[in-house]
């Protein structure tokens, strides 16, 4: 059926302040790593309890906290992005004056 820790409880019970009724709570999925000697530590780019935090100028993508891009990458999308939609606005005018004046 499953794994029945109710022994190894008992074996904690009393061991650092866990008792009877504490509640143990699993770590969420690839957050956790345990490494080769049974030591339980958080995937890379994870911190706090449970390690369900992302670690300062991170974000999460997924199960996966990434680290966040530069602010140069994103200063120079949004100048990209600015020098777009001034050249469309630029385009859309000129057409409709070009357009009004062929009206006349």
């Amino acid at each position: 059926m499953g794994d029945d820790a109710s022994g190894e409880l008992s074996q904690m019970t009393g061991v650092g302040g866990v008792t009877a009724q504490s509640v143990f709570y699993a770590c969420p999925p690839d957050s956790c790593v345990r490494d080769t000697n049974g030591t339980t530590t958080c995937a890379v780019g994870r911190t706090g309890p449970v390690c369900a935090i992302c670690l300062p100028d991170h974000y999460v993508l997924g199960s996966r906290c990434l680290p966040c891009p530069s602010s140069d990458v994103n200063w120079l999308l949004l100048v990209l992005l600015a020098l777009i939609l001034i050249s469309a606005t630029s385009v859309f005018i000129w057409r409709a004056v070009t357009m009004a004046e062929r009206v006349r």
